[in-house]
């Protein structure tokens, strides 16, 4: 069986600070949540399991985007066969990717661009989530390495 795991990144502006995250988190989720699940990266602010889990990280990540007035982007993988991308605006899915054996759904590129404010290429995010790889989270690493995000961080 292979990798099954979910991210949401918040993208930071200056309302944006680790608290004011995890107490909206754990009062959409009304679950209790460790702080060492809220990783500070370069432009985003990383949420990974256990305060985001397969079971709620759609409703969350709408909610998140609602309430924080922030752009959200969730990153999934199941059983490294399944690519997951989802972007979050004002309490609305705005765009999403899936790539699969059984479906492959392409992202509004330029919408990821503008709403995320990225200063990248659309062809280099094009080339990274149209590649052939074997496993779901060879995409996310390429894109990642776009954007300069980590979307398969784990706590040690």
């Amino acid at each position: 069986m292979g990798m099954t795991y979910v991210t949401v990144h918040i993208r930071k502006n200056e309302n944006v600070e680790t608290m004011v995250v995890k107490k909206a988190v754990e009062k959409i989720t009304r679950e209790m949540t460790d702080e060492d699940c809220y990783i500070d990266q370069k432009g985003f602010l990383t949420i990974i399991p256990p305060a985001i889990e397969m079971e709620n990280f759609e409703s969350t990540a709408e909610e998140l985007s609602q309430e924080l007035a922030v752009p959200v982007l969730v990153t999934m993988v199941f059983d490294s066969d399944v690519a997951v991308i989802q972007l979050y605006k004002s309490g609305q899915k705005e765009t999403e990717f899936v790539k699969s054996y059984e479906t492959n759904e392409d992202m509004d590129i330029d919408k990821l661009i503008e709403i995320l404010e990225l200063d990248c290429k659309a062809s280099d995010i094009e080339a990274a989530l149209s590649s052939d790889d074997i496993f779901a989270e060879e995409i996310l690493e390429a894109l990642g390495d776009i954007l300069n995000v980590n979307f398969l961080i784990m706590n040690d």
